[in-house]
């Protein structure tokens, strides 16, 4: 089953709680190291491939209005790109237990078409 970020954030969305919380902090690809964004540092001069978010705080409510981890929607830096072979292996690197509170994650996508994500 592949699972759309947007789906996942529907999902998420009718949940009755939400207990779990985290943010990449790095992607590693073909044995390079790209920084993800660093939500307790300034925002001047971070050069990430991720997109701002503002806390590992857990979110606690399903309905609220920051679900999608990234408070007001703002893209903030322009985030660099990752260049990757196809078939080729990504690993994101996070703090928390983010895949263990909503499903258990097998494999991430990320194509032309967004994040994808393999679950089971």
């Amino acid at each position: 089953m592949k699972l759309t970020a947007a789906a996942l954030t529907v999902i998420l969305a009718q949940a009755t709680s939400i207990v779990a919380h985290g943010g990449v902090t790095s992607w590693t690809a073909e044995s390079t190291t790209y920084q993800g964004w660093q939500p307790y540092l300034s925002a001047t001069g971070q050069d990430t491939v991720g997109r701002p978010y503002p806390s590992y705080d857990p979110i606690l409510d399903a309905v609220d209005p920051t679900i999608h981890c990234n408070n007001n929607g703002a893209n903030g830096p322009i985030p660099e790109s990752i260049t990757i072979a196809a078939g080729q292996p990504i690993t994101a690197h996070w703090y928390g237990k983010f895949e263990k509170y909503i499903v258990t994650i097998t494999q991430i996508h990320i194509g032309r078409n967004g994040l994808m994500l393999r679950v089971r």
